[in-house]
């Protein structure tokens, strides 16, 4: 009887203090770089990508001549296969986007 209490409270306890794993919030967009060729005057050179590569195979891309931060009301394009342009692109860094600034099916596929 003694060692079902002690059982019981043991369960409890770790019961207790096991902690649940919040909804993510946010996303890594990964960032590369392309060269544009035959660029008129006074035209960006730099083509941005911001990329995310999903689970389930494939990726989810959008371009821009400027660094953004705001991707509110803007369409990610998927991609089965990664895009030629994109396979010889300099990575430059991360950044992290928030769920709430990001629409359509680029926030599926998260765990």
């Amino acid at each position: 009887m003694k060692k079902l209490i002690i059982g019981i409270i043991l369960l409890l306890t770790f019961n207790a203090c096991k902690k649940t794993v919040p909804a993510a919030d946010a996303i890594k967009l990964n960032v590369y770089t392309t060269r544009i060729l035959n660029v008129n005057t006074n035209e960006p050179e730099t083509l941005y990508w911001y990329v995310r590569f999903i689970e389930t195979g494939g990726l989810y891309y959008y371009t821009s001549t400027q660094k953004l931060t705001d991707f509110r009301g803007l369409k990610f394009i998927f991609s089965v296969e990664t895009p030629t342009e994109l396979k010889t692109a300099n990575k430059i860094n991360d950044i992290v986007v928030l769920l709430s600034n990001l629409e359509g099916d680029v926030v599926k596929d998260l765990k």
